[in-house]
């Protein structure tokens, strides 16, 4: 075949997968645009940047098999889905309630498409060949947590167009009066349109304007500095932080280093191992679904990368030494503990090569 034969085209190699189908499907509701003509979408930026440590949590999360099966095909498939799409399958426990993975006979396993979940009338998920872990919130009210953050962004999003309406009017509302002023509503409307759009404080407006009539000027101050608007938006953010049980020290940043290092310790050994441990049941539960008879303890996780929260080789040897020697006192009493010692040995090298 020649150089430049057509050939069919192939997809790129995909690290980790994107999601099949659009967040307001998900959802259920468009929340991420607001609906008030001229309004800035400030709510979506607050939520991404609590999202992102969810989303950066779970990342450093590793599905890892035991070692005695950490050759074996459908443990290390189900390590690795579950491993490549923690950031979608977080996402989908945050907008829907609920985790869903399918799986075959193959050893494949994949998120749902667009309109494939099929629900019952008590909101169950009754698709053949997937299994499905729900969260507190959906167990209880059919809800996700996404679902019931909407009035609070709403909130912050009236807030901080609020301010910004408020930098460009320096917070006054003037009034302008005038003997030769015509009263019609067309000349209103134009004087409005030109005030609003020509006249300004912006780098394109005119800072002043010229009349070859007598006019008169007041001004009403909207007392703006009163509604302490940025405050307010700090403290409704720290609200979202709060919900999404991010710790706030971890993301604004007027504490001490000591405090966020106790607030990353906390949001890793509370927050992302409840998530990791919900992920773990459904690693698991895939592999009870497989054709072969595993234990489903062949699965685990760890946390990685995280100070403080990753156990260091010397972390572990001390667990393993404590293990050993207690052991050792068995075997001087005379308890054959061969095969404990060889498991302990066997776990000791493979933590040395994983980390």
């Amino acid at each position: 075949m020649g150089i430049f034969s057509s050939r069919k085209k192939t997809n790129a190699i995909e690290i980790d997968n994107v999601s099949n189908y659009p967040i307001p499907y998900v959802i259920g509701w468009d929340m991420l645009n607001p609906k008030k003509k001229g309004f800035k979408n400030f709510g979506e930026i607050y939520l991404w940047m609590a999202l992102n440590q969810l989303y950066s949590g779970i990342s450093n999360v590793a599905f890892e098999p035991d070692n005695d099966y950490q050759y074996n095909f459908t443990v290390k498939s189900i390590c690795d889905f579950m491993e490549s799409n923690s950031s979608l399958i977080m996402s989908n426990l945050l907008y829907t309630g609920f985790i869903v993975v399918f799986y075959d006979n193959k050893g494949n396993y994949r998120l749902p498409y667009t309109n494939e979940l099929r629900f019952d009338s008590f909101g169950r998920v009754i698709n053949h060949s997937c299994v499905v872990i729900y969260s507190p919130l959906y167990q209880t009210k059919r809800k996700s947590l996404m679902m019931l953050i909407r009035p609070l962004l709403e909130l912050i999003d009236t807030l901080a167009n609020t301010l910004l309406s408020s930098c460009g009017t320096m917070g006054v509302l003037p009034i302008i009066s005038g003997n030769s002023i015509p009263a019609n509503p067309k000349f209103k409307q134009e004087l409005a349109d030109a005030m609003s759009k020509e006249f300004g404080w912006g780098d394109d407006q005119m800072k002043y304007f010229l009349s070859q009539q007598e006019l008169k000027v007041d001004s009403i101050d909207l007392k703006v500095k009163d509604l302490e608007l940025r405050d307010n938006i700090i403290s409704q953010f720290k609200a979202l932080l709060n919900y999404l049980e991010v710790p706030v020290d971890l993301v604004i940043g007027d504490s001490t280093y000591t405090n966020v290092e106790f607030a990353r310790k906390y949001f890793y050994d509370s927050v992302i191992r409840k998530y990791a441990e919900m992920m773990l049941k459904v690693a698991r539960a895939l592999l009870t679904a497989s054709e072969e008879f595993i234990p489903q303890t062949a699965i685990n996780y760890r946390i990685t990368n995280i100070a403080g929260i990753d156990r260091s080789i010397s972390d572990r040897c001390a667990e393993r030494n404590a293990y050993i020697d207690s052991l050792l006192k068995l075997d001087a009493a005379g308890i054959d503990v061969t095969d404990e010692l060889e498991k302990v040995f066997s776990d000791l090298k493979h933590d040395y090569k994983i980390i």
